[in-house]
């Protein structure tokens, strides 16, 4: 099927799983870790694991917006051999 799903997130020596079907609520400490992973992942993913990002800031964040305030991507960089990373950077507008 090609699909992923996050099933647990880790953040200030804590782990929350997240139950696929119930929960709806995720404590605050885990939502700035949610956020990052859906900016670090393009806009419109094709990733199974960006998608998996995705649809839990859909059920989690307020929105499924990654952040209250409006940002704007200024910058991709993509993969090369010299860069073995994908990086996005962000600015407020």
């Amino acid at each position: 099927m090609n699909q992923m799903a996050l099933r647990s997130l880790y953040a200030d020596n804590e782990v929350r799983d997240i139950d696929t079907q119930g929960d709806t609520e995720l404590p605050a400490k885990f939502h700035e870790l949610l956020r990052i992973s859906i900016l670090a992942s393009e806009s419109t993913p094709f990733d199974p694991m960006e998608k998996a990002f995705h649809q839990a800031g859909e059920r989690f964040l307020v929105d499924g917006r990654p952040f209250d305030q409006e940002l704007q991507l200024v910058r991709e960089y993509p993969l090369t051999p010299e860069l073995l990373v994908h990086a996005h950077g962000w600015q407020t507008v």
